[in-house]
């Protein structure tokens, strides 16, 4: 398991002035307690995950830029009452050819792509990329599919699905500090399952006044060739305040999301949002660390809900920030499935109270090269979870413990 570790031990090298090696190393634990919300100990689950990542970057060419991301990951799960198990992966996260086009940048391969709050993309993509930044526009443009070629070296069955992604993103900056812009996500289902939805709509984010962020998205989602016809639509819309006079900055974060449901689904059109599939509804309340911001226990897609968030973050010094995240979550729609959350249940669609989640979540960078997060979410379940006996249903706790070191 741990032959790999002397190569890792290596410093930053660089080969040549166009090429240069860097390793990371990572541990991350997670416990999940009661997470199908029954009160029994046997759906408890511990996991562990060790990782070991080298990047090689090179100029090749005056205008060519390659670029390889390889991980070797070691994980070993266990859920109480059942048999542990371990897995080992060597996977290729990235690697592609970048071209310059004169302030613009063409990508060959498997790439990163993310947008600003990850509500819309967060994955690693194989296809084509067509990225410009200019002072005051933005734009990003791509064709891929998921893990279109092996994503483990070890697994040869680590293809991904058969959808076609057409992604297009545009940001213009209007003023010194808002930007405004748009996106449209086509995903072409050739399996059939899912149809060709497209995802659109407007967004924008920037800084209000001095001290005063803020994000808005209103977006739909149109598909007419899935089983039934999808109409649905969302909007999210946040501000966090930094109080940067006061120690420790403490700074204050309100926030709203909501989604369509289907509020009927015997007349053979489904009007409940989804969001795109390839999101991780990740990302920063000001100057804190990255946090699930739909919950760090529930974490659902945002569909068929309307989610209340509520925040009070500070830095008590350069290197730490502390997070606490309080979240309300309501069906729009009673239904007696959820789509995509991180829990094992589903409510029983009669009561549309699904609960509420407390976050604590604590973030350390003492040094460039490293990085400590912990964090901690309790779900309180609403009326919408209960027991056959009609009792609610227990709470969910969630905590996880990150740790990378970069070299």
């Amino acid at each position: 398991m741990f032959r790999l570790f002397p190569l890792l031990l290596i410093p930053q090298v660089a080969f040549a002035q166009e090429t240069e090696l860097r390793f990371q190393s990572g541990w991350e634990s997670e416990y999940r307690r009661n997470f199908d919300l029954k009160g029994g100990e046997r759906g408890n689950t511990t996991a562990h995950e060790l990782s070991f990542r080298a990047t090689v970057e090179a100029q090749p060419a005056d205008r060519i830029r390659a670029y390889l991301e390889a991980e070797a990951v070691f994980d070993r799960e266990r859920r109480q009452g059942e048999t542990r198990e371990t897995a080992e992966s060597l996977r290729i996260n990235q690697a592609y050819l970048a071209f310059d086009l004169d302030g613009s940048e063409l990508t060959l391969g498997r790439f990163l792509m993310r947008d600003d709050r990850e509500w819309l993309v967060d994955e690693n993509l194989d296809g084509l990329r067509l990225r410009h930044e200019g002072e005051r526009a933005r734009f990003d443009l791509s064709v891929s599919r998921v893990d279109m070629w092996h994503r483990d070296l070890l697994d040869s069955h680590s293809t991904g699905d058969s959808v076609n992604n057409f992604i297009a993103l545009a940001d213009f900056q209007i003023g010194e500090a808002i930007w405004l812009g748009g996106y449209a996500v086509l995903r072409d289902d050739h399996s059939g399952q899912d149809g060709r939805p497209v995802h659109f709509g407007l967004r924008s984010h920037g800084e209000l006044a001095e001290g005063l962020s803020y994000w808005a998205d209103l977006g739909a989602v149109r598909d007419n060739d899935g089983e039934m016809p999808l109409r649905g639509h969302a909007v999210t819309a946040g501000a966090t305040y930094r109080l940067a006079s006061l120690p420790a900055a403490p700074r204050l974060t309100l926030g709203y999301a909501w989604a369509s449901g289907d509020d009927d689904p015997g007349d053979n059109r489904n009007t409940a949002f989804r969001q795109t599939g390839l999101q991780s509804n990740e990302g920063r309340l000001g100057d804190g660390g990255k946090l699930h911001y739909y919950g760090e226990a529930f974490d659902p897609e945002l569909s068929n809900m309307a989610i209340l968030t509520a925040a009070i973050g500070a830095n008590p010094t350069e290197a730490l920030s502390l997070d606490l995240v309080y979240n309300h979550f309501r069906q729009v729609e009673a239904a007696d499935s959820l789509r995509d959350a991180a829990l094992d249940a589903d409510p029983d669609g009669n009561s549309r109270e699904l609960g509420q989640e407390l976050d604590l979540v604590l973030t350390y960078e003492p040094e460039d090269d490293w990085e400590i997060q912990a964090a901690l979410g309790w779900f309180r379940p609403g009326n919408a979870f209960r027991h056959a006996d009609e009792r609610r249903a227990d709470g969910a706790l969630h905590a996880r413990l990150e740790l990378e070191y970069r070299f």
